[in-house]
């Protein structure tokens, strides 16, 4: 237990230092708090004094860890509307974070089990689960506790599912995502090495994800909030894609993963509407060259003549160049912390997963070989993008855009 509370603090000292000794056993809570009866070294449980605190603490869990998933916790919590509705004062717009294609997420506070207020996010998505489905997604949600926890993903705490209605209850990630810390012009400047590890927790979340048999559905930098101090990444916003099949109604766009009107025409040959492991890949790529190049996928951070960013690190790719492509803010870091060799490790990688043949890309448990091991080789990626003809004969054999 003492190695449990070293852990909480993350402190160092041996068993025999800590300040206070474990009177009761320490019992995790389902929304990241551990209650822990403790009693001082040198006074009886119930004679505290204010140097020397008794009774039961309530420590935050270091969040660099998973949450406990074991016994109770491995089901979702199920909410009552009219909580959800009152914590975010009816869904008012002044608490909305954000809203994207498939639904629209709240700020709001919840009780906890100890009776404590917990700062929560609420997504609540625009399609509708078909009647006849209401009751074994309930029973799907109930059980999917484990497959949808860990360190690398945003902690989701429960759901409600009202009037054919679905509502995913999220930890509130109140730092940022990557999107903000990477293209932001407030000053942010991610180091290296904080790339490095960010997108190496991505893919172990995805990885997660996928052997769970989830998919993620909208891998991308606004998807990855990033932790304060440490900036652990934690992907969020999933857990739909599991319970498409079951929804009544979809908006049109609601496949659409970008908003700009040529992420249809570009990617229309890449990926289909269906969520798939093979489209989570090809958006961990592009997320990847995002990273490494600080530019965005297409639009304004594309170089002339390429529509896709990944397209035009291919060509430098092929021209022997392939280094020339990561970002010159890193270049130029006062701090020098840039591993050229990982660098080219992981734009292979980037490339590996956005072949147009679903196919041919990478894997997520390869991926996440390749990042864990220098002794791995990189994918071995030729030096022009293979061409592919998607089964859909309406599309056109496509090429890629040479300079």
């Amino acid at each position: 237990m003492a190695s449990l509370l070293r852990k909480l603090f993350s402190c160092s000292c041996r068993d025999d230092d800590l300040p206070f000794q474990i009177a009761g056993g320490a019992q995790c809570t389902d929304h990241g708090l551990y209650h822990v009866q403790v009693q001082h070294s040198k006074y009886p449980l119930g004679c505290g004094t204010p140097s020397a605190p008794t009774g039961t603490l309530h420590l935050p869990i270091n969040r660099s860890a998973p949450p406990a998933t074991s016994g109770r916790l491995a089901a979702l919590r199920e909410f009552e509307h009219g909580v959800l509705s009152k914590a975010t004062s009816r869904f008012h717009r002044r608490a909305l974070l954000g809203e994207g294609t498939a639904g629209a997420a709240f700020r709001g506070t919840v009780l906890g089990n100890d009776g404590l207020q917990i700062p929560v996010a609420i997504k609540r998505f625009y399609a509708t689960i078909r009647k006849e489905d209401v009751e074994s997604v309930r029973s799907d949600l109930t059980l999917a506790g484990d497959p949808l926890r860990h360190r690398n993903l945003v902690y989701l705490i429960g759901y409600c599912l009202t009037n054919q209605t679905l509502y995913l209850v999220y930890d509130l990630m109140d730092n940022g995502n990557l999107e903000k810390h990477l293209f932001s012009s407030d000053g942010h400047h991610l180091s290296w090495s904080r790339r490095f590890s960010i997108i190496r927790g991505v893919a172990l979340g995805l990885q997660h994800l996928h052997s769970n048999g989830s998919v993620h559905g909208s891998v991308k930098a606004s998807k990855i909030f990033l932790e304060e101090g440490d900036l652990t990444p934690r992907l969020g916003n999933f857990g739909y894609s599991r319970l498409e099949p079951h929804m009544a109604t979809l908006r049109d766009d609601i496949r659409v993963v970008h908003r700009l009107p040529e992420a249809a025409e570009c990617l229309a040959p890449v990926c289909s509407a269906k969520a798939t492991r093979e489209a989570d890949v090809f958006y961990f790529g592009a997320m990847v060259v995002e990273v490494v190049c600080g530019r965005r996928f297409f639009g304004g951070g594309v170089p002339d003549s390429f529509r896709l960013l990944v397209d035009w690190v291919w060509s430098l790719h092929g021209a022997g160049r392939i280094l020339d492509a990561v970002d010159a803010a890193l270049l130029a870091a006062a701090d020098g912390d840039l591993n050229r060799a990982q660098a080219e490790r992981l734009l292979l990688v980037g490339l590996a997963c956005s072949y147009r043949d679903p196919k041919q890309r990478l894997d997520m448990d390869t991926v996440v070989k390749i990042l864990q091991s220098d002794s791995v080789p990189p994918p071995d990626v030729p030096p022009m993008k293979p061409e592919y003809e998607p089964p859909d004969h309406h599309h056109a054999k496509t090429s890629v855009p040479q300079s």
